[in-house]
């Protein structure tokens, strides 16, 4: 991530799950692209870092590539995955919590031995209105339309995908 993007997404106590998830989607592409695993990179990220990925693909292909060109690389395969489920008619409206969690944020859900709600990472309840920030957040980080959670042609042209612009129209 940028210096920016580390701005926008950390705090001092605290990190904004909606702009950090867009981050980690695109490194996830790079790995099931390059048919790594995203468990282990994840565990030990010095061994498998962009940065190391890249190196290691320079070695396999003779290709000189920066872990921010591979990054980018993943964010052109979100992208594109994108725009294929929103011609296929997938919305912001789709992108909602699954309904035992949206369950748990109304009530806790009863479980043995005990309760269960949803809460983030620093154990604090998650509302129905802090979801759809995070969501706000993540397609903002994304570059996409917020109301609608697609990418926007502005993107797809910095992407270099301006020829699928026409699929927004769909």
């Amino acid at each position: 991530m940028s210096q920016e993007e580390m701005d926008r997404t950390f705090g001092k106590n605290d990190f904004n799950t909606g702009r950090l998830t867009k981050h980690t989607e695109d490194a996830e592409c790079v790995y099931w692209a390059l048919g790594t695993c995203v468990t282990w990179s994840s565990g030990t990220p010095q061994i498998y870092s962009l940065r190391v990925l890249a190196d290691l693909y320079k070695a396999a292909t003779g290709i000189e590539v920066t872990a921010e060109e591979l990054k980018k690389k993943g964010e052109r395969i979100w992208n594109i995955g994108r725009l294929l489920n929103a011609r296929e008619g997938l919305t912001r409206g789709d992108d909602a919590l699954p309904g035992l969690w949206a369950k748990a944020i109304a009530e806790p859900t009863k479980t043995s031995p005990g309760e269960v709600q949803l809460k983030d990472y620093f154990g604090r309840p998650v509302t129905h209105a802090d979801f759809e920030t995070m969501l706000d957040d993540y397609y903002d980080e994304h570059g996409w339309d917020i109301n609608k959670g697609v990418p926007t042609k502005s993107k797809l042209i910095e992407l270099g995908l301006g020829e699928l612009t026409n699929l927004l129209e769909i």
